[in-house]
């Protein structure tokens, strides 16, 4: 090799190092800045009507609380004065007040007393619960206090547990076999089949994530399965703590796949050295994804442990690498003497194997 042609080989790989680096600075950058901050528990600081207030015939219920609160993630119950349990809709934001939410007063409002209970979720997603009284016009003897539900309905707990098991394959799977590619068979990124479960891990972690933030508002707002997917409801899933910490997942994804395809479409690496650098840049690279998952976790009002959130990156990533193994194994046996579709080989003859026309 010439000394010019070894030079622009040099600059070659130092750009390429400098990319990948540049590209898990930025992973890293974007889980830290927008991942959404720890809240306490919200805290009711006034009702309207307040609790013993006689009122005028009010039109709607007002609930204000410290914090914002998503209102379709809260479920509000009303027993009118002649003792009927009655639920006029779900609750709604009132507008340009984000700490207060609303719900409406049944249209035949009778003279008496109206009992309130209401429920919001809190960070370890058990309902905080509280009830309010009020008159209208006049009091009348004490009414029942609304029953709010007790049970999760078991298809919502189905439905949302399957996306979450479907989120953590995927990653497992799609950072198994990037990490096994590039460490043990760099050439085997230009292989069709060998980069197809990562493409099939990619979209199933994206669709899983989507669905986990849009089932979480019946999940944890304890809905039937045909008042969970209401519009109200998975919006205001997609802006609570975990839908928020879901959404940043998504957003570490672009990055993580500007890395991947970099490292699947250069050309493989000649050394040892090499090889490992690109393993350890996407391990490093899949932690960033990885920490949402202790990030979406339930959880009081105390900031998340970082040691809590680095056992969870070792957990999945020695998951990931197990399940890596085995699945490219599998490839190989799948696809072994089979045509090869496509280019054979990127990079240098040295790195191809001898066999052009296989796939393995």
């Amino acid at each position: 090799m010439t000394t010019a042609a070894a030079t622009r080989s040099r600059r070659r790989r130092t750009r390429g190092v400098a990319g990948l680096l540049l590209l898990l600075v930025t992973c890293w950058a974007t889980l830290l800045l927008t991942d959404a901050a720890t809240t306490d528990d919200p805290v009711l600081v006034a009702v309207s009507p307040a609790d013993g207030e006689t009122a005028k015939s009010p039109d709607e219920v007002r609930l204000s609380f410290d914090r914002p609160v998503p209102a379709g993630l809260a479920t509000v119950h009303m027993t009118v004065a002649n003792g009927q349990q009655v639920v006029e809709g779900r609750p709604y934001a009132v507008p340009g007040d984000p700490h207060t939410i609303a719900v409406p007063m049944p249209r035949t409002r009778y003279a008496g007393t109206y009992s309130v209970a209401w429920s919001v979720p809190s960070g370890t997603l058990e309902p905080v619960t509280g009830t309010s009284a009020f008159h209208v016009f006049a009091p009348t003897a004490p009414v029942a206090v609304p029953q709010l539900p007790a049970d999760r309905d078991p298809a919502v707990i189905a439905i949302h547990t399957a996306f979450q098991v479907a989120a953590t394959a995927a990653f497992a799977l799609g950072a198994g076999v990037a990490f096994v590619l590039a460490a043990a068979w760099p050439a085997g990124s230009a292989h069709r089949p060998a980069r197809r479960p990562i493409t099939y891990a990619w979209w199933a972690l994206v669709v899983a994530t989507l669905g986990s933030i849009a089932s979480f508002g019946g999940y944890v707002g304890r809905l039937p399965l045909t008042e969970s997917f209401d519009p109200a409801v998975v919006s205001a899933a997609f802006a609570s703590d975990v839908g928020a910490s879901l959404l940043v997942r998504l957003l570490v994804l672009v990055p993580v796949t500007i890395g991947l395809a970099q490292l699947l479409t250069g050309a493989p690496a000649a050394t040892t050295a090499r090889r490992w650098f690109r393993a350890g840049t996407v391990l490093a690279g899949a932690a960033a994804p990885a920490a949402t998952w202790a990030l979406a976790r339930p959880h009081g009002p105390d900031p998340i442990s970082p040691l809590a959130v680095g056992a969870e990156i070792v957990l999945l990533l020695a998951v990931a690498v197990c399940v890596g193994a085995p699945v490219l194994l599998w490839v190989l046996m799948r696809t072994a003497g089979a045509p090869c579709n496509g280019p054979r080989c990127r990079g240098s003859p040295a790195s191809c194997p001898s066999e052009a026309s296989r796939c393995w």
